[in-house]
């Protein structure tokens, strides 16, 4: 009897132990930091400098590609023009009312930026309006001319001229002098 005792009094024993481990809430551990990993750093080289030579003929290189685009940008303007054209005129064949095509300007110049040199700080504001000028606008020597003249009625020793340009914006320089 006593071994039977013994077997129940363990078995209780067991039970216990299992019932207060089944009760507390699991304990979690930390994880595992990983190794830093070891950071690669590619030797840099010093800079290397660029001569003329080398700038010149990038230059030469981009107003190159720069006068491409602009061929392609004028031979596509084109085939969209005729395109257009010749759907008006099929579309006008049908009985459809078309509005007209109306090409695009390309024989004026155009206004790039604004350009105020000189003594003219305070007085930039009613320059610019003097001018008659906007950006993106077309323009002509004579409207070139006519804003000196509205510059010099205005009291203001100016000149007024267009910038060359590779492109057809041209940039419009007002010197304004003492």
């Amino acid at each position: 009897m006593i071994p039977r005792l013994s077997f129940v009094a363990a078995f209780g024993l067991l039970a216990a132990v299992l019932g207060v481990a089944y009760s507390q809430p699991p304990t979690r551990s930390q994880p595992l930091a990983a190794p830093p990993l070891p950071i690669e750093v590619a030797p840099t080289s010093p800079a290397v400098p660029v001569s003329l030579d080398q700038m010149l003929d990038q230059l030469r290189e981009l107003r190159r590609q720069k006068a491409e685009i602009e061929n392609k940008e004028t031979q596509l303007t084109k085939a969209i023009q005729e395109r257009a054209k010749a759907q008006a005129e099929r579309m006008k064949r049908l009985g459809i009312i078309v509005p007209e095509v109306v090409p695009a300007e390309e024989s004026k110049p155009r206004v790039g930026r604004i350009v105020i040199r000189g003594n003219a700080d305070k007085d930039q504001d009613k320059i610019c309006e003097l001018l008659d000028l906007s950006a993106g606008g077309t323009w002509d020597s004579s409207m070139l001319d006519a804003a000196q003249s509205r510059l010099t009625k205005a009291g203001f020793k100016a000149k007024v001229h267009a910038l060359p340009s590779d492109t057809s914006f041209h940039d419009i320089l007002v010197t304004i002098g003492k």
